[in-house]
């Protein structure tokens, strides 16, 4: 089921395993008790900002004494229905450093702040990566 929201928010549904971390993508575990978290959060950038700004450095603040880098290496468009805007984020971060599934504020250069929901899914040896997850009401144009 959609939530219905208004144009300036977003809606993360997020599938994650019981446990506290996840280390690998949730697609590849079908067998696994998954549990769906359902945010709704407000002001998020748009879609095309996200897409000028691939490749780039994002800052999360997750309470330590240094911010976080993380890399927004890929998004992808996902099937919508009609009215509806689906994508997701990928991004990359450091090795020796798990992020657990939660809201964090994020910070960009271009973007400015905002929070965001992510996801842990996989590791590989030069980092672990976390992903974010949108399904939004299209704007009509000429609509506020």
């Amino acid at each position: 089921m959609l939530l219905q929201t208004n144009p300036a928010f977003a809606c993360a549904i997020i599938d994650a395993p019981e446990s506290k971390y996840a280390t690998r993508s949730i697609r590849d575990h079908p067998s696994l008790h998954l549990r769906t978290a359902v945010l709704i959060m407000e002001n998020l950038p748009t879609k095309l900002e996200f897409s000028q700004n691939l490749q780039t450095t994002f800052h999360l603040d997750h309470g330590g004494r240094e911010a976080i880098p993380l890399k927004l290496i890929e998004l992808q468009e996902r099937s919508a229905d009609p009215g509806y805007e689906q994508f997701s984020l990928l991004f990359h971060g450091p090795n020796g450093l798990v992020l657990p599934q939660q809201t964090y504020q994020m910070k960009h250069e271009q973007i400015g702040e905002f929070d965001l929901f992510l996801v842990p899914l996989a590791n590989d040896r030069n980092g672990f990566y976390y992903e974010a997850v949108f399904n939004q009401v299209m704007q009509l144009e000429g609509t506020g």
